[in-house]
């Protein structure tokens, strides 16, 4: 047996001999042994047959004469109940009480023989002052429960939000300053406005707001990109629980942003912009477009709200302002035009100064019977897409076609032809009795 094994009886489950069954139906039958007994060899063995089982019980029950001391004690755990152990006893056992240690009050939860459960306190004497004066005697399976002070402290907080590198909510501690909070939060971001924060705090008589002025000793790291004030003397300011901080962002500030500008411009590359910088100041720091570029065919790609990338058409007269990721592309001269659609010859041919629609419409080889003359359109190089405009140097004239319906033929008109063909053989024939007649 194993040493959890209960000795005190065993289960042997055996199958009867076909000549030992009582009746039909009473084949199997099962028989207590005591096991230990057979071990130790006070009682005769058991003789094992053919199909029997033999089942070895685990010994149940808990833990005896032992109790439990928990809590604000320096080894809590499970301890052997000795003769006359008390209450202290069972605390010096478990090394003591900790400094922190609530002395109001001690909980003994005890089980009774019935198995319900009672629970009494005992107060604990001051620090020093040695076992207390109500010490009661302890009994097995006895829970004692000692607790700590700080079990009962409400939890404080302070939150710090705006431009730190870690905004969130931190547990307070006396003694805490702004300084400590802003460490605590990460330190500041490039954005942070460095003159003052911002810091509200709820008290008895309702909410306030403090203005704290910051300085250069804010910056932890002598490499960030900040402004930083002048001087050092910014006087630190204690915070209290729940105290919101709040660093404020530079007003109008964003942060640098990357475009890409390639194709027929003087200084092609990655260019970094403040999200205030329009398309025409990028182009003056690249240099300018070179000779050979088409201004006006610029093609910008923007990241768009539902994903992917799509053409901004461009107007290089207006001041459009570039955002993080566009990329410009400014392509060479281009003189040509294509026709597209609904034209009965599509072409690409040589652009005319001043030449309208109908012009190049005329070089694809005119209209197409099915064309919408009224909804022709032209993209211009830059993408932008004019109804009725005049096409410009590598621009696109698009010529929209209408379904034609097609009309499925009448029964009637399906049998004209054999009619006709029919008619014609009829009169052949009688022409050809007429002339026999008459001869």
């Amino acid at each position: 047996p194993t040493a959890d094994a209960t000795l005190e009886s065993a289960t042997l489950a055996r199958i009867l001999a076909p000549g030992d069954r009582p009746e039909r139906g009473f084949t199997r039958t099962v028989q207590t042994v005591a096991l230990g007994s057979v071990l130790d060899g006070t009682a005769p063995g058991v003789l094992m047959g053919d199909g029997d089982s033999l089942t070895v019980f685990a010994a149940v029950g808990g833990e005896r004469g032992s109790v439990t001391i928990a809590g604000s004690v320096w080894q809590p755990g499970t301890y052997q109940l000795t003769e006359g152990m008390r209450l202290w006893d069972g605390l010096q056992a478990a090394g003591g009480l900790r400094p922190e240690t609530y002395r109001g009050r001690v909980q003994v939860l005890r089980t009774m023989p019935d198995s319900t459960r009672r629970m009494f306190g005992v107060a604990l004497p001051a620090e020093g002052g040695g076992a207390p004066s109500e010490n009661p005697p302890l009994m097995e399976r006895d829970s004692v429960v000692v607790y700590a002070r700080t079990a009962f402290r409400p939890r404080r907080w302070v939150a710090v939000g705006g431009a730190v590198q870690q905004p969130d909510t931190f547990a307070f501690a006396e003694a805490m300053t702004l300084r400590d909070a802003v460490l605590l939060a990460g330190g500041v971001t490039d954005a942070a406005d460095l003159t003052e924060a911002v810091v509200t705090r709820v008290g008895i008589t309702g909410i306030s707001t403090h203005r704290v002025p910051l300085d250069s000793s804010y910056v932890f790291d002598a490499t960030a990109y900040l402004v930083r004030p002048a001087g050092s003397a910014a006087p630190d300011f204690t915070l209290t629980p729940g105290d919101a901080v709040t660093i404020r962002t530079v007003p109008g500030w964003v942060p640098p942003q990357r475009v890409v500008l390639t194709g027929a411009v003087a200084d092609p590359g990655t260019y970094l912009v403040d999200g205030n910088e329009p398309l025409r100041s990028l182009l003056a720091r690249a240099g300018g477009v070179t000779p050979q570029a088409l201004p006006g065919g610029i093609a910008l790609y923007r990241s768009a709200p539902e994903g992917g990338r799509r053409r901004v058409g461009v107007d290089i007269e207006r001041d459009l302002v570039l955002l993080a990721g566009d990329s410009i592309h400014i392509p060479v001269m281009n003189t040509t035009v294509r026709i597209e659609g609904a034209v009965n010859q599509p072409t690409v041919v040589a652009h005319r100064s001043g030449a309208g629609i109908g012009h190049y419409v005329s070089a694809g080889g005119g209209w197409a019977q099915n064309a919408h003359r009224n909804e022709t359109y032209v993209i211009q190089a830059n993408g932008i897409v004019e109804r009725g405009g005049t096409p410009g140097p590598g621009s696109t004239v698009v010529v929209p076609g209408l379904e034609l319906e097609f009309v499925q033929p009448s029964v009637w008109s399906q049998a004209l032809p054999a009619i006709i063909s029919g008619v014609a053989s009829l009169a052949a024939t009688i022409a050809t009795i007429i002339v026999f007649s008459n001869r």
